[in-house]
C-alpha cells in the first residue's frame, strides 16, 4: 500500500511539474506575441481611432498562429465563429478594451457586446455577460 502511494504522489507531481513548465511556456509565448512590432502598431492606431485593414487582421491572425496556435484551435473546436467574431477573441486576449476593439474593427460598441454575449451563450448554453466571455477568452 506505501508503494501504491508513493507511486501516486510521483505522478502528481510529475503533472505538476508538467503544468508549471506549459504555464512557463505559455507566458513566454504571450509575452512574444505582445512585444510584436504589428501588436504596437495597433496599439496606436487604436489611440489614434484608425481602423485595421484586412492586411493588418491577416497578420494579427499569422502571428497568433506562430505564438498561440492553441488559442484558436481551443476556441473553434468549442464554436463555430464569424471572421469579425475571431477578430473580437484575438483582440481581447492582446487586452484591447471593448471600446478599442469597436474602434479598431469600425463597429458599433454594441455590436461589439452583442458578439460576446452571444459567443457566451453558444459555448455555455446561457446567458452570459460581455465580462463573462473576456474571462473565458483570457483563461484560454
Amino acid at each position: 500500500r506505501n508503494l501504491k502511494i508513493q507511486l501516486l504522489q510521483k505522478q502528481i507531481e510529475y503533472i505538476q511539474a508538467e503544468k508549471a513548465k506549459h504555464s512557463q511556456e505559455y507566458e513566454v509565448s504571450l509575452k512574444n506575441l505582445l512585444s510584436e512590432d504589428l501588436i504596437l502598431q495597433i496599439r496606436e492606431m487604436a489611440h489614434h481611432g484608425t481602423s485595421l485593414s484586412f492586411t493588418e487582421l491577416t497578420q494579427l491572425h499569422a502571428l497568433f498562429r506562430e505564438h498561440l496556435p492553441h488559442f484558436e484551435q481551443t476556441l473553434r473546436k468549442l464554436i463555430s465563429m464569424s471572421d469579425i467574431e475571431w477578430h473580437i477573441c484575438m483582440l481581447l486576449k492582446i487586452s484591447f478594451t471593448p471600446g478599442e476593439i469597436s474602434v479598431l474593427l469600425n463597429k458599433t460598441p454594441g455590436a461589439i457586446s452583442s458578439a460576446r454575449i452571444r459567443m457566451y451563450g453558444k459555448v455555455f448554453n446561457e446567458k452570459g455577460r460581455t465580462t463573462d466571455w473576456d474571462s473565458f477568452v483570457n483563461s484560454l
